[in-house]
């Protein structure tokens, strides 16, 4: 799929990217997400119906919402190896199987996360999910900087890291720039 949608170029600065960019934090679940939902072939989306159905069962994810504009799923489709200038629908009917993974994903989050873990799915999507940021491509790399918040000091706590994500399917790596002290 990487050779069907290769990015276009159309489009190298994303200056804001509202609600979407820490997603960063579940990218390490995100390959075996995919792969229960039987979404991937060979280590990339078996289609581009399948990678857009991604990019909102991650608008799921993030927001607990089906139904998206099109200029708050670019980050999603940044990490679905999908280009940002693909018109994707605005929402889907997500099924049951779907939820039902989404929210095991998300406590899975919670558990692994000692410091979070009894937290609350809503608080983790309210506190870290739905989070501003820039997103800038630059060099052959994408560069995101997430807002800072007074509580990100428990993300130095996280189990595992987010400085550098690059997906199986995506043709860039994202370096995350997330300030955790002041």
């Amino acid at each position: 799929m990487k050779s069907i949608l290769k990015y276009t170029g159309l489009s190298r600065r994303v200056p804001t990217v509202p609600n979407r960019l820490s997603l960063v934090l579940v990218a390490p679940f995100l390959e075996r997400f995919f792969q229960t939902l039987e979404m991937l072939d060979d280590n990339t989306f078996a289609t581009v119906d399948q990678a857009t159905r991604a990019v909102h069962l991650l608008q799921y994810l993030v927001s607990g919402q089906s139904d998206t504009a099109e200029h708050l799923l670019v980050f999603n489709k940044i990490l679905c190896g999908l280009p940002i200038n693909l018109p994707v629908p605005r929402s889907i009917e997500l099924t049951q199987e779907e939820v039902e993974l989404v929210n095991f994903l998300l406590q899975t989050v919670l558990q692994n996360w000692e410091i979070m873990k009894n937290s609350s799915v809503e608080n983790l999507r309210g506190a870290f999910l739905l989070r501003d940021g820039r997103l800038v491509e630059e060099q052959g790399r994408w560069v995101l900087v997430v807002e800072a918040k007074s509580y990100d000091i428990v993300v130095d706590y996280l189990p595992w890291t987010i400085s550098v994500l690059q997906l199986p399917w995506m043709e860039k790596r994202i370096e995350v720039d997330w300030k955790t002290k002041a």
